[in-house]
């Protein structure tokens, strides 16, 4: 028998019904996911179906904290083992937390709109970085090397704009435009749970690549519109295979048409005043 699941108001199927049950276990399919089978007639919640429901019933399972097999016998080192297991209950606790969180994969132009507005954001302190690069070689280097690669700097304006990214998501734990959008770009390995500034900007250079092909006419067409796909029927992007998935945290529709209005209206104003200047 085969089963369905929907998100964003997108139809996702058929898998067996193992499949389904891993979705859920894994966090993928939430208790509110509507699914259904062959034999249903109307769409339900995951967590109302008969067939699934003995999967919500069933707490989830902490992972195991990891203890030496030895002990030292004295005072400090039991201390510090007490204190290690309390980091990692805290560690369990927030986890759980996060896993039983309404979460479901993010839709394609909800991560192209919240793409859209981080490019727009981070092209201002990229753009500063750039300018004040461009004025200390206009200072330091002779007239005549300043006339042959002055205005190469500007093409430094990507590597800022990726370096700027990784920051703010490292700093911040998401980017301005993934959290207008309730969205985030989280590792898929379980036991991998914080992202380090070499692991944002991996990433970001990977979506520069394979997404966007880094704005290349006509290749960054063919990228964007084959990651687009991929992702309307929820598999991951060629920079996220393996490594990333990206989740949704909210699917209020209201705050995402607010969230592309604004994206807009910016990416708008933006134009008009570049064209002016």
């Amino acid at each position: 028998m085969h089963w369905y699941y929907t998100v964003n108001e997108v139809d996702s199927g058929p898998f067996e019904e193992q499949a389904i049950r891993q979705a859920i276990s894994s966090g993928q399919i939430n208790g509110d996911t509507l699914v259904r089978n062959e034999e249903m007639k109307d769409w339900a919640p995951a967590r109302d179906v008969q067939d699934l429901a003995d999967i919500f019933r069933l707490p989830p399972v902490l992972p195991s904290a990891a203890i030496s097999p030895t002990l030292s016998g004295t005072k400090t080192d039991q201390g510090a083992a007490a204190i290690d297991m309390e980091h990692e209950q805290i560690i369990n606790v927030r986890l759980l937390l996060e896993n039983s969180a309404n979460r479901q994969l993010a839709g394609p132009w909800t991560r192209f709109f919240a793409r859209l507005l981080d490019m727009i954001v981070m092209i201002i302190p990229a753009s500063i970085i750039t300018i004040i690069m461009h004025a200390i070689i206009i200072i330091a280097l002779p007239v005549t090397i300043n006339n042959i690669i002055q205005n190469a700097t500007y093409i430094l304006i990507v590597p800022n704009i990726l370096i700027s990214s990784a920051l703010t998501i490292t700093v911040f734990g998401n980017s301005i435009g993934k959290a207008i959008f309730a969205i985030k770009a989280v590792p898929i390995q379980s036991d991998q749970r914080t992202l380090s500034f070499k692991d944002h900007l991996y990433r970001e250079v990977r979506v520069w690549r394979f997404g966007l092909a880094f704005f290349f006419p006509l290749i960054d067409f063919y990228t964007m519109l084959k990651n687009f796909y991929r992702v309307v029927k929820w598999l991951p992007a060629d920079y996220d295979v393996g490594q990333f998935t990206v989740l949704s945290y909210s699917q209020n529709r209201y705050r995402r048409a607010a969230a592309i209005a604004f994206t807009v209206i910016i990416y708008g104003g933006l134009n008009t005043l570049m064209i002016f200047l």
